[in-house]
Parts: structure tokens; sequence; C-alpha cells
């Protein structure tokens, strides 16, 4: 009795979730017909799809005035209409026009390829739209000090209904294609990126690479050349070698380098263009083969710490006793606590490694060999001058 009644509650619970998931897909499927139709049989106010109303929050935040007393500041509220699950999830984007000049947040390429120049012009300069784990949403400007807003903003509905009419009719394929074309006719690399990171599945054979390795901007070549493996690995090293360029853009390129255990080109471009490109290089230094102690001295006189402890930390595995007076004098020379510290842990490996032999048994590298490789030294100990007689 008690199986059969288990079996009906089962039976009855799988019904029941089969008909909601069934009213489910035919909500939405109206709701994106609606949408995409341009009309709705809801009000903006609670359309429960196609967009909903929330507010940014506030806070205020004590500061501190030249009489020492703390003040509070409250910041005003935003208004937000969003529209849910439109977006892929890992897409991110925070863009506004006023931001876009000062070249802060989202740059023009994503909104353009997403909803197209019409539409993005229409947005107001102060306004931003971003994404939330596939959430749209359209934010205004800050608006409403000390109070929630409490009536709909008519004008952000309209535009966040009109952004995902947009992009409904366009698809993830026209938006593929956009960012294509973001990159190839607008030049940008990273849209590029973005096209490379999602849409891309076989790099060696996708005509669109290939066509970017030999654009005009070498920012473009350079993403290119990142997924194209040994095909790209010329455009990276003149990206890397080129002084003319951009300092972003060579460090990008050397960086790729450097990651892809690329001995050779890390060699020439310490060799041959290593301003600005140190303390990417210095690491690469150390599994390069040969004597690269002439490469990272230089690095020692660099005006930044930052390249400075790269170079000494490169030293301590790779330097040897001619390196130790220039780290000494590097050491002298006014250097953070936590810079002289790598100068005197460095020192002492570098002595270690070359000190030789005493009585017994020691293991010591042959300079003449790589650090790893090393050679057995036994020294007989000096006879007991009480062991005659």
């Amino acid at each position: 009795m008690r199986v059969g009644l288990v079996i009906i509650i089962c039976s009855a619970s799988v019904l029941a979730l089969t008909v909601w998931r069934g009213l489910e897909y035919l909500q939405r499927g109206r709701t994106l017909k609606s949408l995409s139709s341009g009309t709705s049989e809801t009000s903006a106010e609670t359309q429960p799809v196609a967009g909903h109303k929330a507010h940014g929050g506030w806070h205020f935040i004590a500061t501190q005035s030249d009489s020492g007393h703390h003040v509070e500041r409250y910041e005003r509220w935003t208004y937000r209409y969003t529209v849910q699950g439109l977006l892929p999830s890992w897409l991110l984007m925070n863009w506004s026009a006023s931001r876009s000049v000062q070249n802060r947040g989202t740059q023009d390429f994503l909104p353009l390829a997403l909803f197209g120049s019409e539409l993005t012009e229409r947005v107001p300069e102060n306004w931003t739209i971003f994404t939330e784990v596939g959430d749209l949403v359209v934010q205004s400007e800050e608006a409403y000090r000390l109070q929630v807003p409490r009536e709909p903003l008519e004008a952000a509905h309209q535009l966040g209904r009109d952004l995902a009419l947009a992009f409904l009719r366009r698809g993830m394929q026209g938006f593929e294609v956009e960012l294509k074309n973001q990159a190839l006719m607008g030049g940008q690399a990273e849209a590029l990126r973005v096209y490379c990171r999602h849409f891309v599945t076989a790099p060696q054979s996708d005509p669109w690479l290939q066509q970017a390795l030999h654009h005009e901007l070498a920012a473009v070549r350079v993403v290119a050349a990142q997924h194209l493996g040994s095909g790209g690995r010329d455009a990276l090293l003149q990206g890397a070698l080129d002084r003319a360029l951009p300092t972003r853009v060579r460090r990008e390129a050397a960086l790729a380098l450097v990651q892809h255990h690329d001995h050779a080109a890390t060699l020439q471009i310490a060799a041959e263009a290593p301003t600005d490109l140190e303390d990417i290089l210095a690491p690469g230094l150390v599994h390069a083969p040969g004597d690269v102690e002439h490469l990272l001295l230089p690095m020692l006189e660099h005006p930044s710490d930052v390249v400075v402890e790269a170079a000494v930390h490169a030293l301590a595995q790779r330097g040897r006793g001619s390196a130790v007076p220039r780290l000494k004098a590097r050491r002298s020379r006014r250097a953070s606590r936590e810079l002289r510290v790598a100068i005197e842990v460095a020192i002492e490996l570098i002595q270690d490694r070359g000190r030789a032999a005493d009585a017994g048994l020691a293991l010591l590298p042959d300079p003449r060999l790589s650090p790893e490789v090393g050679r057995v030294s036994v020294k007989e100990p000096p006879p007991c001058p009480h062991s005659e007689g």
C-alpha cells in the first residue's frame, strides 16, 4: 500500500514539474515574440522577461574635513532597467559614452557589435550600459538624491527594449560577424581578442585570423599571432623588437614569447630591444641556454625596483662570481628593504655555487657547465701531526 502511494506521489510530482516547465516555456516564447514585434501585452512597469525596474544602491561615505571632523556624504540614486538572461554569461561590458571619451571602461567596439551604431548613439552621455551574468542593464545617471525613484523612467525602459530587440534580430552569429568587422575594418584589437576567446575552435584554419595576422595595425597582428602558435611567432617577434610601437603592444608580444618558452626569441629581444620589457624578459632568461649574465647585469641600473628585483632573482639562479660586485654596488645605493634582502640572498647563492671544496665531500658546480650540472670533489684531510710514532 505504501509503495503504491509513493509511486502515485512521485508520478504526480513529475507531471506537475512537466506542466510547470511547459507553461514557463510558453510564457517565455510569448514574451520574446512580444519583444521582437515591438509590442507588449503588459505595461513597462510589470513586464516580466522583457525587463523590469531596479534601483542603484546608495550609501554614505565618511570623509574627514580640514577641521578633523567626519562628514557624511550621501550618494545619489540611479534608475536601472534590466533585461534578464539576454546575453551570454561570459560577456563583460560596462560602457558609457562619457567614460569612453576618457578611455575608461569598455571600448566602443562592444556596444557597436551588439546593438549597432544607431542605437548606441541614442544612449545619453552619462547613462551606462552594462552586463551582469547575462543580464542587460540600462542605468540612468545619478539624479535622485536621498530618495528612491518611485516612478518608472520610461526612457530607460524604451532604450532597454530597443537594445534587446536589436540584439535578438542580430543574434550570436551576427554578433560574431560584427566582432570580426570591428577588428579588421575598425582595427579594434580587443574585438579580435573577444572573437578569438569565444568563437574560434581551429585557429590554424580560420581565414579571419590569417587575415588579421597581416593587418596594418600591430596591435591586431599581435592578438592574432598569440592564437596561431608557431605560425604567429614572426609577428610576435617583430612586435616586441619594434621600438616605434606602443609599449603596451611590445609588452604583450614579448610576454607571449616568454610564456611560449621561446628561448631564442627571448635572447634576441634582450640583446636588441630590452627597453620597457626588462621585467618580462628577466624571468624568461633564467631558463634560456648559454651565458645570460651579461644581459641581466644592465637591468640592475634600471630606475624601477620592479625591474631590478626581477633581474636580481634571475641572477640568483644564473649569476656567477663576476656578478657579485655589481650586486653589492646596487645594494649600497638607495633601495627598499625587500630589494636589499633579495640582493643579499642572490649574493649568498652565487658565492655558495662558486665556493671551493674543503676537506671531505662537497658538491660543486663547474662554471663551464650549466648550473644544473655539478661535480663531486673529494679531498683527503691533512694528516694529524701526532699520528706518527
